[in-house]
């Protein structure tokens, strides 16, 4: 890669972006080693094996790991997945298949927050694939929503006590009819592609209907997410389309810069995506949980991990509804932003582990909403 010339600085909160390389080939973690030197990227680390990643993402804390699955051993797929679901950092996949196509889908399946294709030769990266290497270690630094949950929790013996209960002292039940749960409405951000994973597997496969807003950086992360959903759970799971009607048992994925929400139609709940302009996300979660109070009391709100504030107040909102509202309590979450926001407007009835609230959410759908 003769000729190219050490590009500026680029800052990741006042500190150049720090990348750990991991690829099997020499030639390869040259040229791609050159390739971020010109992008003003610092090349912390390069490891020739998967193994190795653990250790050097322990002892060097790079800001991104930029690395290659397509190996001799064909394991490449599984230790992707293994590094995403322990590390909360973003991985990017530089293959030498491209950054589309069935390969592009697993590796995003796994976790990969994007793939780029590898430079080949030098020429080929002076111009295109250098940028596009660039722009997406850019993008994966500064996408907090990308960011994996750093480990699962192990199992408890005994489900936790919830820690907070904030909702008013019982009145005379009403009907079970009443009482019934229709509807299961999921938000996070930072970290919640796992919480959310581990969670959807411990609900009952016939419960309530289950919408889902997380944020993630791109269409084809969010399709891959909702992808690898239907394919691992005891559950469909799809991207939200307008106009579906909500089954017992189903989930729905908000696809990208659409808002999920619902309405009534001849009396029966069905799906509406919108586009009006976001206060910040697209999809918010906030959208959400407004549209489940407007339309349906019957419900049961969680907020989840996640950096910001978005989902607090249409949570505030839909308890005041008289719907049930939950969020993840801060030693499980990844980022306690938005459920401690929800907490500051009063708009929790409950504060659980993570680990309890598909517990908590299954008693509900069995017994109905608190009286």
């Amino acid at each position: 890669m003769a000729g190219f010339s050490r590009g500026p600085a680029v800052a990741l909160t006042g500190l150049v972006i720090r990348v750990l390389l991991i690829d099997d080939s020499p030639l390869a973690r040259r040229l791609l080693a050159r390739a971020l030197a010109s992008e003003g990227l610092e090349l912390v680390a390069e490891s020739a094996e998967l193994e190795t990643a653990g250790e050097l993402i322990e002892r060097l804390r790079p800001d991104v790991v930029l690395l290659e699955v397509e190996r001799a051993q064909g394991d490449g797929l599984r230790w992707l997945s293994q590094l995403t679901q322990r590390y909360a950092l973003p991985f990017i996949v530089c293959s030498s298949l491209g950054s589309s196509g069935e390969a592009a889908q697993r590796s995003l399946a796994a976790g990969a927050v994007a793939v780029v294709s590898k430079p080949t030769s030098i020429i080929s990266e002076r111009d295109e694939l250098v940028r596009e290497l660039g722009a997406a270690v850019r993008r994966a630094a500064r996408h907090p929503a990308a960011v994996q949950l750093a480990a699962r929790e192990p199992a408890a013996v005994q489900p936790a006590a919830p820690r907070v209960r904030l909702y008013t002292p019982p009145s005379p039940a009403p009907a079970q009819a009443e009482r019934d749960v229709r509807v299961i409405a999921l938000g996070a951000s930072t970290g919640g592609t796992a919480a959310i994973d581990r969670l959807l597997g411990e609900l009952l496969p016939d419960g309530p209907p289950v919408l889902v807003v997380q944020h993630l950086p791109t269409a084809q992360i969010t399709s891959a997410f909702a992808a690898r959903l239907d394919r691992e759970l005891r559950r469909p799971v799809q991207l939200a389309r307008d106009g579906e009607r909500l089954l017992p048992g189903a989930v729905w994925i908000a696809p990208a810069d659409h808002h999920l929400t619902l309405a009534r139609v001849e009396g029966q709940l069905r799906i509406a995506l919108e586009r009006q302009e976001p206060g910040g996300h697209r999809p918010a979660v906030d959208v959400l949980f407004r549209s489940l109070a407007a339309h349906e009391r019957r419900a049961v709100g969680v907020l989840l991990t996640g950096m910001g504030s978005d989902g607090a107040r249409g949570l505030q909102q839909l308890r005041r509804a008289g719907a049930h509202t939950i969020v993840q309590d801060e030693a499980s979450s990844v980022v306690w932003g938005m459920p401690r926001a929800a907490l500051e407007l009063n708009a929790v009835d409950e504060v659980l582990p993570l680990r309890t609230i598909a517990q908590r959410l299954n008693q509900l759908s069995r017994e109905g909403l608190p009286s």
